[in-house]
């Protein structure tokens, strides 16, 4: 399955998510899952429940891993919130599997 989430570049607070948290968070969902790519910042917003609308601008990260994988997944991208200060964070799946890695040598 390949998960689309976003990396804001602020916290709920405000405040901002420094280039070196981001590039960590990059790394440890690399080492996490074998691979992450950075797909570039994207600008959105989202409306919750009480009707606060929240603006930023993300990094939209995919990560190819196996289906088994879904709960662990979940954790990491709910662990990641948790530490930059989100009240929630966008996850997206897709279980086409014909996306791959193929050996060139």
């Amino acid at each position: 399955m390949k998960f689309t989430t976003f990396i804001p570049s602020h916290r709920n607070d405000g405040t901002p998510v420094s280039e070196a948290e981001l590039a960590a968070i990059q790394m440890e969902l690399a080492l996490q899952f074998g691979g992450a790519t950075d797909e570039g910042p994207v600008k959105g917003m989202w409306l919750d429940e009480a009707g606060v609308m929240y603006r930023d601008t993300c990094r939209k990260l995919f990560v190819k891993c196996d289906d088994s994988r879904l709960v662990e997944v979940n954790d990491v991208v709910k662990s990641i919130g948790r530490r930059l200060g989100q009240k929630a964070m966008w996850i997206e799946f897709d279980f086409d599997d014909n996306a791959q890695i193929i050996d060139c040598e």
